[in-house]
């Protein structure tokens, strides 16, 4: 993605053609509001029917003018100083940890993640991933529902397809053979 005069020139892919599309979000950080008496016109080709969103070419009469009128503004409100913000002095000095919380651990996983692991010949069901640390033992029943730290209730997955599978997104067969969930078709 290249960046000129403010406009961004992207590649146009057909959504069918597309493997990963790039879906994200813009954070903000510190924003800030004109008051009232401020707010800037809204522009003659602008409509309220945008769903995507608009942009502006600082190059055209439009642009350039919502861009001065903007700094205008900002000027008029002294919105940026020089010093830290009172916000920004905050984040900084933020513990980086909340406070402890205490968890009930559930009895017998250990011993269930042996037992499944050794099972499986440590291989993911699914893939036959063989990295002991992205291994875990799934209760086919959830724990949470009375399922119990038995083999027959166990799968050693992978961490990714384990939480696939918690969240229903794959389900499994009789067999062992991975399906896709209704809700993923």
């Amino acid at each position: 993605m290249q960046h000129t005069s403010g406009t961004q020139n992207r590649l146009k892919i057909p959504i069918g053609l597309r493997e990963d599309p790039n879906i994200g979000c813009i954070v903000l950080a510190e924003p800030f509001f004109f008051p009232q008496e401020l707010w800037i016109p809204m522009p003659s080709d602008f409509s309220l029917n945008i769903a995507r969103g608009k942009g502006y070419d600082t190059e055209d009469i439009v642009g350039e003018t919502l861009w001065k009128d903007v700094v205008d503004r900002i000027v008029q409100c002294s919105v940026f100083r020089n010093d830290e913000s009172a916000e920004t002095k905050a984040i900084i000095e933020t513990s980086r940890f909340g406070n402890p919380v205490t968890v009930l651990p559930r009895l017998g996983q250990g011993a269930f993640r042996v037992l499944v692991t050794d099972a499986y010949g440590k291989r993911c069901a699914f893939t036959r991933e063989r990295t002991l640390p992205v291994l875990e033992a799934a209760h086919i029943k959830p724990y949470a529902a009375g399922g119990k730290h038995e083999l027959s209730n166990g799968l050693l997955l992978r961490s990714d397809l384990h939480k696939l599978f918690d969240l229903g997104y794959v389900t499994v067969d009789s067999s062992v053979t991975v399906r896709n969930a209704p809700q993923t078709k």
